[in-house]
């Protein structure tokens, strides 16, 4: 299995809008609002500023960045054509705030044009990473901001104790969604080999116990991915489901991810 974000472009259209039910899904989860409200907080940003975030998919979180900080204008750059549809039609008319289809790698944006560059759990979706973030500081204006947001996915858990088969369906999930599991890790020296200089790291720990619809859908897309795969049958596949609906309703649907930000400024 492999990270599906790679290739988005070229999944089915119905595959696509799936994963941007499960983006909207936690972009609406209050403890994630919490967590990228909390960041967006502690940027120094000029007033009238403007920014892009990579990666913006059905655009939700750099929306909420336009509206909670002194930015202008804000574009959310995405390789999908389905996510860059759906946030063109949900954000019509939201003054200074636009869509394009686009490379992390490879970005249109001119050189020293932007204050801020913004990867919200995308980075870790990126094959080429040190790249993107080096296209990233090309287009930053001396003196602006590159901020990073990921999971250390590595250490992701639903277990409630040893050998918990919704372990399981974590790490499948992370196997057909996550390119680089472990991004978090070394970014501060990916960040120093570009002359960025790091001025805050954080770590922001999202949990949920039951009440969660962003972290059932993710163990549900677990068990899904590991028959798919041919590792389970479907008999197997619906009984995950029935293990995650019935924990759910019980308030006992354990999840934890470590989320890490970091903010780089570029020499001014």
């Amino acid at each position: 299995m492999t990270d599906l974000y790679l290739d988005i472009a070229e999944l089915p259209e119905a595959m696509q809008d799936m994963m941007g039910d499960l983006l909207v899904a936690r972009a609406e989860d209050a403890r994630m609002r919490e967590i990228r409200r909390t960041y967006f907080d502690w940027l120094d940003l000029p007033p009238g500023g403007s920014a892009l975030e990579i990666g913006s998919g059905p655009g939700d979180v750099v929306a909420d960045l336009l509206e909670r900080t002194s930015l202008a204008t804000a574009t959310g750059i995405d390789p999908s054509p389905v996510f860059t549809r759906r946030a063109t039609e949900t954000y019509a008319g939201r003054a200074g705030l636009s869509f394009e289809i686009g490379d992390a790698r490879a970005l249109g944006a001119a050189d020293a044009s932007v204050d801020l560059v913004l990867f919200h759990t995308t980075l870790c979706h990126i094959d080429g990473a040190d790249a993107a973030l080096a296209e990233a500081r090309r287009v930053l204006k001396p003196g602006g901001l590159l901020v990073v947001f990921d999971g250390d996915y590595a250490a992701n858990t639903a277990a409630l104790g040893r050998f918990d088969p919704l372990q399981c369906c974590v790490d499948a999930f992370a196997d057909i969604m996550i390119h680089d599991t472990h991004i978090c890790r070394d970014l501060p020296a990916r960040l120093a080999a570009l002359d960025l200089a790091l001025i805050r790291k954080d770590a922001h720990g999202y949990l949920s116990h039951g009440e969660a619809v962003y972290f059932r859908s993710l163990v549900g897309r677990g068990a899904d991915a590991l028959a798919a795969g041919g590792l389970i049958g479907t008999e197997l596949c619906a009984a995950l489901h029935g293990e995650i609906a019935a924990r759910h309703a019980a308030g006992r649907l354990f999840g934890f991810i470590s989320f890490h930000s970091f903010v780089a400024r570029k020499p001014g």
